[in-house]
């Protein structure tokens, strides 16, 4: 939530301690879908396994969460 103007968070609504990632936008995306974005495919053809999401926000971590609570 934010002041009128929109310019000072006043009550954050991320019950993460972590700035909000790529990852957490689609896993936040996918949900929405009604996609599993937790599962990994791992019968595919050439062998390799799937995920959904991939770290891509460079960080040592990866617990991506929806961000869904944040658009209600």
């Amino acid at each position: 939530m934010t002041d009128e103007k929109g310019g000072t968070v006043i009550k954050p609504d991320w019950n993460k301690t972590r700035p909000i990632f790529t990852e957490d936008v689609f896993a936040t995306i996918y949900s929405q879908l009604g996609i599993d974005w937790n599962k990994k495919i791992v019968n595919t053809p050439s062998g390799c396994f799937f995920q959904y999401l991939e770290p891509t926000s460079g960080t040592a971590f990866f617990d991506p969460a929806e961000i869904s609570v944040l658009f209600a």
